[in-house]
């Protein structure tokens, strides 16, 4: 539900923040969200059920379909093209049956749909908030679809899915490894993983804040005014998190570093990570 990915630009920089301010800059920067920061006393709207943001997002997807169907280039950058490294060993298929965690009101549907020129048919269920779900319901049509948890999903894509996508998303569900387990339940050949920070230590949870307006693809649409957001997130450790994965019977097939720089201090260290997993 957030674009773009930032370069950091506190490395090896004198450190004058608390911890947790720190921490969480770096974070934000890494998945995008150079604005945020913690704890700030000021309003805000709480959570991914927000019925502002949920019409933000809205609003940005119905601009970015607008823009696909202007007779001139459209514009994106290389973080945008990268969520779709996953669906490569798939694309010599007729048809593709996609369940999209987090997927707001169908972004990576519709950019997918324009790049690929409707050549191969999507079948395509976001898995969303409710919230969500009900402000996107005009947009459900031509293989576009909308469900709140994974059963629901895979039911409305008559029980078939090739692949399973979280683009920075498994960072902000509430038990990721509890979620992970649902999805290797459902026995997808892939499963692709993208824009997720890692820690090489212990497991740990911050409140991230962020500007009302980086959610969603493009810029704030007009009529809205700009606030902030708070959720939660969870920084899982990298080891931990493959290891869940071997397990359960799937196999890194790769794993990718999608920002150079590594931030670390004695208590914590965020990469940000990309993984192709496939069924074994």
């Amino acid at each position: 539900m957030k674009l773009g990915l930032v370069k950091i630009a506190l490395l090896c920089r004198r450190v004058t923040q608390s911890p947790s301010q720190l921490i969480l800059e770096i974070f934000s920067q890494l998945t995008g969200l150079d604005k945020a920061r913690a704890f700030r006393k000021t309003s805000l709207i709480e959570g991914y059920e927000s019925s502002d943001l949920t019409a933000v997002v809205v609003s940005k997807t119905h601009n970015f379909i607008r823009d696909l169907a202007k007779e001139e280039p459209i514009i994106l950058h290389s973080s945008q093209i990268k969520t779709f490294l996953g669906f490569v060993p798939l694309l010599g298929n007729k048809s593709l049956s996609v369940i999209d965690v987090g997927g707001g009101a169908g972004y990576h549907y519709f950019l997918l749909k324009f790049l690929l020129r409707n050549e191969i048919q999507l079948n395509w269920c976001i898995v969303e908030t409710e919230s969500m779900i009900k402000s996107a319901a005009g947009l459900e049509k031509d293989g576009l679809l909308f469900a709140s948890n994974l059963e629901e999903a895979h039911s409305k894509l008559s029980n078939h899915c090739d692949l399973i996508l979280l683009s920075s998303v498994l960072q902000y569900l509430p038990e990721p490894i509890k979620y992970l387990r649902e999805m290797f339940m459902l026995n997808p050949p892939l499963i692709y993983i993208s824009r997720t920070p890692f820690t090489e230590e212990k497991t740990f949870a911050l409140m991230q804040e962020s500007e009302l307006g980086d959610n969603g693809p493009g810029p704030m649409p007009d009529g809205f005014r700009n606030s902030r957001i708070r959720y939660q997130a969870q920084i899982l450790n990298r080891t931990f998190f493959e290891a869940r994965v071997r397990e359960s019977g799937f196999r890194i097939v790769a794993r990718m570093a999608e920002s150079d720089e590594v931030f670390s201090t004695t208590n914590s260290s965020i990469r940000t990570l990309g993984y192709i997993i496939s069924r074994d």
